[in-house]
């Protein structure tokens, strides 16, 4: 969909303990599903009054100024989910959820390394972003301690570094087409 940003989000902690109390962020449980599922809903949740008769569903407004993003994430893979680990590829819509990682970086700050004095444990936070249609893309590499900035890129810079095949594929097609305007 033309809409779609895809978004892969990596987390590594050293400590169990401190990777159980992150997952419990980002993971929602039912009694529908017997897996718990990834929704950003279980850090930043949406208030129950959405609905406003003047202006309609607020929801997306919400959305928009707390999670980045105009509604929850879709089409979600998780590549990896260990016992130190977790690796989630999903799609959000319009925009990446920017806002919403940047809450989960402080919350994790708060709650795991400003209560533990004697042992800090490693943590690792990747957030990377992606549009081919628009030819935007980000990624931050966040630590306790350390900001919470992204890095933006262009598309073909941001293929280059982190993705060869499409580099290469997008490299040739454009090589091609000019070929063919020349001719």
């Amino acid at each position: 969909m033309p809409n779609d940003i895809n978004n892969r989000l990596e987390i590594r902690c050293d400590s169990l303990s401190d990777m159980k109390k992150i997952k419990s962020m980002l993971f929602k449980e039912t009694r529908k599903k017997k897996e718990p599922f990834f929704t950003m809903d279980k850090l930043l949740p949406i208030p129950m009054i959405t609905y406003d008769k003047n202006i309609g569903n607020r929801f997306q407004y919400y959305e928009s100024s707390t999670w980045g993003t105009r509604c929850n994430v879709y089409n979600i893979g998780i590549e990896e989910n260990s016992e130190n680990s977790v690796l989630i590829y999903y799609c959000t819509l319009n925009s990446p959820n920017v806002l919403w990682v940047k809450a989960l970086c402080k919350r994790i700050e708060w709650q795991i390394t400003s209560k533990s004095f004697l042992f800090t444990p490693e943590i690792y936070l990747e957030h990377r972003y992606f549009c081919y249609y628009n030819e935007w893309n980000g990624k931050l590499e966040w630590q306790p301690g350390l900001k919470t900035d992204y890095i933006f890129y262009d598309f073909y810079e941001y293929c280059e570094i982190y993705d060869p095949e499409m580099y290469k594929l997008f490299s040739d097609l454009k090589e091609n087409s000019f070929n063919e305007i020349l001719t």
